[in-house]
């Protein structure tokens, strides 16, 4: 059956039709892509319908389009929010019937396709708004799969590393062992705009600058380093002025905050080396697990 990913942008929904598309009936057939935003609509049009030879002045030949091409297969139809309602039509006509009619054709062509199809969009919105057929949303939409933000599932941050590392290692024929608590810390706090794709692109940027053992705080993007250290300044009370009580209370403070700050790390790296397996993580800092889940929700880990 059809279905429908929505996310935001960077957020997987590619992986994740591709990771359908592995395990179905049809994995040995074709599974073909396009991004509908990445072509103005006559161009998209062709593209997915094909044309026949004469349908226009450059038409020298028939070119098969991508419906043709995905013929007892797979068509994904990535950022399917950005097609013009005219194009939509068209499509619908072919989701409903099968049949497709290329441009300059006179008859119809069968075609059988299972149709997969993301957005970054909230797709019932843009129906509501006018912007996207009621009919198409509905026959694609017969399974919705909503893919997470990655600042919605920071468990999975700690996999992600490990996977990247992992791959630029074999890439770059590097040897990076791991991420230390620290970096770790600052890539588990920060909100990901650019989801998994961002975070990508921060262990590539790593990579540059460490060659083997852990990826450390200094290997990290600069503007990382600066959301951190300006925290970090305004916990320790920088520019503001106070009397010798204060600075002894602030003392205490200090010495309070790097214990927490310090048992935060070791819950981390146990996290990180467990691939955040918390049975397996209590194992390593041989504490209960009920111990550990209270330490987590003490510190704030998700």
């Amino acid at each position: 059956v059809p279905v429908m990913f929505e996310g935001e942008s960077g957020a997987g929904k590619e992986v994740f039709a591709t990771a359908i598309q592995t395990l179905s009936d049809r994995k040995e057939k074709p599974f073909v892509k396009i991004n509908c935003a990445s072509l103005p609509d006559t161009l998209l049009e062709s593209e997915l319908f094909g044309y026949k030879k004469g349908a226009f002045t450059d038409a020298r030949k028939d070119k098969p389009g991508l419906f043709l091409m995905a013929h007892e297969g797979t068509l994904f139809l990535d950022e399917i929010g950005e097609m013009s309602l005219p194009l939509q039509a068209k499509l619908l006509r072919a989701v409903e019937t099968g049949e497709i009619i290329p441009l300059g054709a006179t008859k119809a062509e069968k075609v059988d396709v299972r149709f997969l199809a993301a957005t970054n969009k909230e797709l019932f919105k843009e129906v509501e708004k006018g912007n996207f057929r009621e009919d198409l949303y509905y026959r694609l939409n017969v399974v919705n799969i909503k893919i997470l933000p990655l600042r919605e599932r920071k468990s999975d941050i700690p996999l992600f590393i490990d996977f990247f590392i992992n791959q630029f290692n074999i890439i770059q024929a590097k040897k990076v062992t791991g991420i230390s608590p620290p970096a770790l810390e600052i890539l588990l706090n920060h909100n990901y705009p650019g989801n998994i794709r961002e975070l990508r692109n921060i262990l590539e940027y790593a990579f540059i600058f460490c060659n083997e053992g852990q990826i450390k705080e200094k290997h990290l993007p600069d503007y990382l380093k600066g959301v951190v250290k300006g925290k970090r300044n305004l916990n320790k009370g920088e520019g503001i002025d106070t009397n010798k009580t204060a600075d002894e209370g602030k003392q205490a403070e200090n010495s309070s905050s790097k214990r927490f700050s310090e048992e935060k790390e070791l819950i981390l790296a146990a996290l990180s080396r467990a691939l955040w397996n918390r049975q397996k993580a209590a194992e390593i800092l041989r504490v209960d697990r009920s111990t550990l889940w209270r330490k987590m929700k003490k510190f704030g880990i998700g």
